[in-house]
């Protein structure tokens, strides 16, 4: 068994550089935007990167997906890295949740109680496309109810 899912928590915590909440570098956005495998040459303001952020780092825990616009994170692993699962039941630590149809992407730092309805998680665009924000907490943008399918990571 993989621990990917293991590296995904610990390089988001990291990206956080211990704070709840971070204003990256335009160095750190270029980082995330070019080493998503979307093509991208550095940041693009008019572009919201939320799954660009967890793309980024799934691909630096060591999975074979890129970003895809319009489409999300794209599997490269044929299902050895990860599998998109639809709906949100047995959703747990380490799992990239998207919210709505592709809207908002974050990586779980916790597995949710059943009831639970907000989550501790890490995720980017945070505040934003136009006022670029990492957050880590329980952020009112992370509800499991609107979770529409989640990447199990292996």
């Amino acid at each position: 068994m993989s621990y990917k899912f293991e590296f995904v928590m610990r390089y988001a915590k990291e990206e956080l550089h211990g704070m709840q909440k971070r204003v990256p570098s335009r160095a750190d956005l270029d980082r995330y935007f070019i080493n998503c495998g979307g093509g991208y040459s550095g940041y693009d303001p008019t572009v919201s990167w939320c799954g660009i952020f967890a793309c980024y780092i799934m691909r630096k825990a060591g999975l074979r997906v890129k970003w895809k616009r319009y489409k999300g994170i794209e599997d490269l692993s044929g299902g050895t890295d990860m599998k998109a699962i639809w709906g949100r039941e047995g959703i747990a630590l380490g799992d990239v949740a998207v919210r709505g149809s592709g809207q908002h992407h974050f990586i779980l730092l916790e597995t949710p109680a059943k009831d639970q309805r907000v989550v501790y998680a890490a995720d980017g665009n945070a505040m934003g496309k136009y006022n670029p924000m990492l957050a880590c907490g329980r952020d009112g943008r992370n509800i499991l109810p609107e979770v529409t399918y989640y990447y199990r990571i292996y």
